[in-house]
């Protein structure tokens, strides 16, 4: 910004940064255009990893949710991902149940893939309070 009645000498030799030195450069411009793609890039990626930890945490407890309950829900909504598929398996005593999903770049290329299994051990309700009430009375507290 020029200032009435200063000449283009006074310009060329004011206090820039406390120091005198000639015309005012650049330097910060060119420096902003060198590091911001970095800055971009780290929290493009941060954002990213995020997305990828919300999505395996959110499989893992939907797959041991769906053990534990036995019942079939739809596939999870997740962040920006692909793919998601199911399996699950009702053997005697176990129940597991499998998720595989992907998370999915910007550019509709897969990114990371996060495969989270589960299994629970099937428990008969009525059974198992026969033996804790059998397990009570053999140690005299019922």
């Amino acid at each position: 910004m020029r200032v009435i009645g200063e000449s283009d000498r006074q310009i060329r030799t004011r206090d820039v940064g406390g120091q005198r030195n000639g015309l005012v450069r650049a330097a910060f411009t060119v420096e902003a255009a060198l590091i911001m793609p970095v800055i971009l890039m780290v929290i493009l990626s941060s954002l990213y990893l995020c997305m990828h930890v919300h999505n395996r945490n959110y499989l893992r407890s939907y797959a041991v949710e769906q053990s534990i309950s036995g019942h079939e829900q739809p596939d999870p909504a997740l962040l920006f991902s692909s793919d998601i598929s199911a399996s699950r398996t009702d053997g005697g005593n176990m129940r597991t149940v499998s998720y595989t999903a992907g998370t999915v770049y910007y550019t509709g290329r897969r990114l990371y893939s996060i495969s989270e299994h589960a299994g629970y051990r099937k428990v008969k309700p009525v059974t198992y309070l026969w033996r804790m009430r059998a397990v009570k009375k053999i140690f005299g507290q019922g």
